[in-house]
């Protein structure tokens, strides 16, 4: 093949310098087209899934906080209901046996626990049970601090759940009838 070259013209050895450079030049080409391509799929592309998977790994972290906190509504709504009903019953237990200071107390504990998981049907049982108990109530101080703090409890509840008038109205009236009630027993 050497004897085939060097009996060439020299414009034919032109002509296969020019086709070995454009080989080698097409060759270096494709090296670099191939490297350029090796990196965007070997590092740009990885950043591109990479930047996607945050910002949905963000919005599920998101949906997954405002579930959680949805169920914790839930279960404190819960937990305040039980409590509730617990108070609910132990009322109604201390006014059978006539232990009216003490079902008084345990009625006003019940309406805080009723007005803070916004249950209005047991929290007007409670009500009721809380105007007929403090009839029943005799004067005296023994209890009067305790009424007052259990009061002012139910009251702050009725208030941060956004239960102000129709409520309120009636706890005020349990304490008005709580005061006249000090002056009798001293």
């Amino acid at each position: 093949m050497l004897f085939f070259i060097a009996q060439m013209e020299p414009n034919a050895i032109d002509i296969v310098n020019k086709v070995e450079s454009f080989y080698q030049s097409s060759f270096t080409m494709l090296v670099a087209v191939l490297t350029i391509g090796l990196v965007i799929v070997g590092i740009v592309i990885p950043l591109v899934i990479n930047r996607f998977q945050i910002r949905s790994f963000d919005r599920a972290e998101k949906r997954l906080r405002d579930e959680i906190k949805e169920l914790e509504s839930k279960v404190a709504v819960g937990i305040h209901k039980s409590a509730g009903d617990t108070f609910f019953m132990q009322a109604g237990g201390f006014f059978k046996v006539q232990t009216y200071e003490m079902a008084l107390c345990s009625s006003l504990k019940a309406i805080e626990m009723y007005a803070r998981a916004n249950d209005l049907t047991f929290l007007n049982s409670a009500l009721e049970m809380a105007e007929n108990t403090v009839e029943k109530v005799e004067g005296g101080n023994k209890f009067l601090a305790l009424f007052k703090s259990l009061f002012n409890l139910a009251k702050k509840a009725c208030e941060e759940e956004n239960l102000r008038d129709q409520y309120t109205n009636r706890l005020d009236e349990i304490r008005n009838k709580i005061s006249c009630k000090k002056g009798q027993g001293d």
